[in-house]
């Protein structure tokens, strides 16, 4: 079971995380790319969502949700995790839309999107890492809370599920620590992993990061 639920956390905090990175690069870049009105609106959005508490608004969500499975998962979490990593991609992008290789692209009458994706978003491709690596340990801590909490995908086996039962049955109460613990450190390591890959990528990519 552990193993299985090592896997499952695995691939659900992987999909959440590449959809939760792609949401954010649609949102930010569009955002920082045209700017005035559309990133007045999509700033206010991702502000507005960015003050509620993700954990708080999962379970809500997932609480009025009838069918839970992985893939219900990995969209649920991805639909409020998206905030933050637009707000990096449009810092970035709005750093960038003033250079003078994006300019030669107005003036060549590229498309926009084409700027965007074609230009810019090669250029920022470290930050995009970056928040793929975060996003994804953020995932799997959402998913194993929200699945301890019995609002988890119930149509497979994860590291939250096992979670789930061994405090239902009381593991604690009746010694069963290789119910417990297993899980519990095999997600801690998962997400702190994650954590020093970003880190260890940051310092990579920005001089000014190192030690």
């Amino acid at each position: 079971q552990t193993l299985h639920g090592t896997w499952y956390s695995l691939k659900i905090g992987f999909f959440a995380g590449v959809l939760t990175t792609i949401i954010g690069i649609v949102v930010g870049g569009i955002g920082g790319y045209f700017g005035k009105i559309i990133d007045e609106a999509l700033s206010t959005l991702t502000n507005v969502v960015m003050t509620i508490p993700t954990l708080a608004l999962l379970i809500v969500i997932s609480s009025y949700i009838p069918i839970h499975n992985e893939w219900i998962m990995i969209l649920l979490i991805a639909s409020v995790s998206w905030p933050w990593c637009a707000r990096a991609i449009r810092a970035a992008v709005l750093s960038l839309k003033t250079r003078e290789f994006v300019d030669i692209a107005r003036q060549l009458a590229l498309g926009r999107v084409r700027i965007i994706f074609i230009e810019i978003l090669p250029n920022i491709l470290a930050y995009v890492v970056m928040s793929l690596a975060l996003s994804i340990g953020v995932a799997i801590i959402s998913e194993a809370s929200l699945s301890a909490l019995g609002l988890g995908p119930t149509d497979v086996i994860s590291l939250g599920i096992i979670l789930r039962w061994a405090i239902t049955f009381n593991a604690a109460g009746i010694g069963a620590w290789w119910w417990l613990l297993p899980p519990g450190i095999l997600i801690c390591l998962c997400s702190t992993s994650l954590l020093l890959i970003k880190d260890g990528l940051d310092q990579f990519f920005n001089p000014r990061a190192r030690r």
